[in-house]
């Protein structure tokens, strides 16, 4: 499996040099992480309950309302077959758009996958709204979630159930 994570970021002081984030990954192997955009260094730090944390080098600082895209390319083998099948993400700070996708080759390909977006606070997540989105049956499949301006601490799933 490959996980790609796009973020274009505006530094709100001079002197920015990286950016922190994390993954959780429920499946069984080794995960290597790629910064495929030159003079961009990832690392991984601490992990934090179910979390790995990591920060993207740029390569130099930014000044104040520079803008810098950062990419990461995580390649995921899961050994054992124990990954669940879904995709979410947690606002934690303002942004202006939220894309996430879902690809699966044919075999694995269900008809639909669930939306669903939850408030997380205090470790709680409060369900807010669920549908589904059809899988596009062109080639490879995929759903497709698009959202402007996300709100704080909504966490955002794609889950589906693979075709056994």
């Amino acid at each position: 499996m490959e996980h790609i994570k796009a973020t274009r970021i505006k530094a709100l002081r001079s002197g920015l040099d990286k950016y922190s984030d994390r993954y959780s990954w429920t499946g069984s192997g080794k995960i290597n992480l790629i910064a495929p955009i030159d003079c961009q260094e990832v690392k991984e730090t601490i992990r934090k309950n179910v979390w790995q944390l990591y920060d993207v080098y740029f390569g130099r600082p930014l000044k104040k309302g520079e803008e810098i895209e950062v990419k990461v390319v995580m390649d995921l083998y899961d050994e054992k077959g124990k990954a669940l099948p879904f995709l979410s993400c947690t606002v934690e700070e303002p942004i202006d758009l939220l894309k996430m996708k879902v690809i699966l080759p044919s075999n694995l390909r269900p008809s639909y996958a669930n939306c669903i977006t939850t408030l997380s606070m205090g470790g709680v997540k409060t369900p807010i709204d669920s549908f589904q989105k059809s899988f596009n049956e062109k080639g490879e499949g995929e759903v497709e979630w698009i959202l402007e301006k996300p709100k704080i601490l909504n966490t955002y799933e794609i889950s589906w159930k693979p075709k056994s």
